[in-house]
């Protein structure tokens, strides 16, 4: 009951759409934190050490990603 007076039923095309921009996001953070392990075993220093802006660019990626489907599918119908 509470949560449909602050969420809305999610459609089809909603879900693809997360689902799409969850995959892009958690493989955007699986590469990064490759690069970094790898940066930070060569150099002793990782690119990014702080795990606030690495959380912030990952719901950057899910949420331009999102975006840009939910453009994509608008424009396409």
């Amino acid at each position: 009951m509470i949560s449909r007076m602050f969420f809305k039923n999610a459609s089809q095309e909603e879900k693809k759409n997360a689902d799409i921009s969850g995959r892009a996001t958690f493989i955007f953070w699986g590469i990064f934190l490759l690069v970094n392990a790898a940066s930070e075993l060569v150099y002793d220093k990782p690119v990014i050490s702080s795990s606030l802006i690495i959380l912030i660019s990952g719901l950057v990626v899910f949420f331009t990603t999102d975006l840009i489907l939910k453009l994509k599918r608008r424009n396409g119908k």
